[in-house]
């Protein structure tokens, strides 16, 4: 027993907590409470900066992100690039430098048509001094009309090609300004009719279809300042007047114009694909 007590007087007494506080003499006891906690400041980038001075940081920099603006922002601005991988953003952007530089790839653009009606008429890749005309598609070797002069000759008019002129006369009216052209193939010697006056037969062909030829009447003035045009040529035709069968010269399975001012008469040139074969027949007929 006396060690006992001997140990116990040797063991050191437990100090008070000061946190908790006793009761009060009425016997109700208070909560314990705590000391205030004290927020700390710490930057949590500060070993990233860090690590970004050495070379050592794992942080890459944003490719959609520039830092000058928000992120949302950038976002909006690139939206295709969210979903690309890092090799794809590189790519996406190498393309958008080359458009803004001016430099690409892909072959310039045609202007051939563009300024096909500008200026004076394209050779079209055609031999010597040959031009296509846009309106008929004839051949023209020695143009005599220029492609503006064309233009605005033809502003507010129909084409109507020579192999078409069959099927556009059969309407009962034709209420627009139209112009026809076509190859002169064969022209007949000048004729008297039974007033007097001399007038002309020519016949002509858009080349498409030389076996159905229109026949073009000149009277009149018309007949005196265009008949010695040659074989050959190339002549267009505005608003030419449609003559009925029983005043025809011609075949009845030709479609027969008459034209009544020589203004209405247009020579454009030489026909480069049209010519007659020099053989000749038994009879030394050509």
């Amino acid at each position: 027993r006396k060690q006992l007590e001997a140990q116990k007087s040797s063991q050191p007494s437990k100090p008070k907590d000061d946190s908790v506080s006793k009761p009060s003499g009425s016997g109700s006891s208070s909560l314990p409470t705590r000391k205030p906690l004290k927020l700390v400041e710490e930057d949590i980038f500060g070993a990233a900066k860090d690590n970004g001075r050495n070379g050592e940081t794992s942080l890459e920099k944003s490719v959609v992100h520039s830092g000058d603006t928000d992120s949302s922002d950038d976002e909006k601005r690139y939206p295709t690039e969210v979903g690309l991988s890092k090799m794809g953003k590189s790519i996406k952007r190498n393309l958008e430098e080359r458009k803004l530089s001016g430099f690409s790839s892909r072959p310039p653009a045609d202007t051939w048509k563009d300024n096909k009606r500008k200026g004076t008429l394209l050779t079209d890749g055609l031999d010597g001094n040959g031009v296509r005309d846009p309106y008929s598609g004839i051949r023209i070797i020695r143009p005599l009309v220029e492609s503006t002069v064309m233009e605005a000759r033809m502003t507010g008019r129909k084409m109507v090609k020579m192999s078409m002129v069959p099927s556009f006369v059969q309407q009962k009216k034709i209420e627009v300004d139209w112009v026809t052209m076509g190859v002169l193939v064969n022209k007949s010697p000048p004729k008297t009719s039974k007033n007097g006056k001399p007038f002309s037969i020519w016949k002509l062909t858009d080349l498409q279809d030389c076996e159905n030829l229109v026949c073009i009447f000149l009277f009149g003035d018309v007949h005196e300042k265009h008949w010695k045009t040659s074989i050959g040529s190339v002549v267009g035709f505005l608003n030419p007047s449609v003559m009925p069968n029983k005043d025809s010269f011609s075949s009845r399975k030709e479609v027969c114009l008459s034209i009544d001012h020589p203004g209405k008469v247009m020579l454009m040139g030489t026909s480069k694909d049209f010519g007659t074969c020099k053989g000749k027949t038994r009879d030394n007929q050509p």
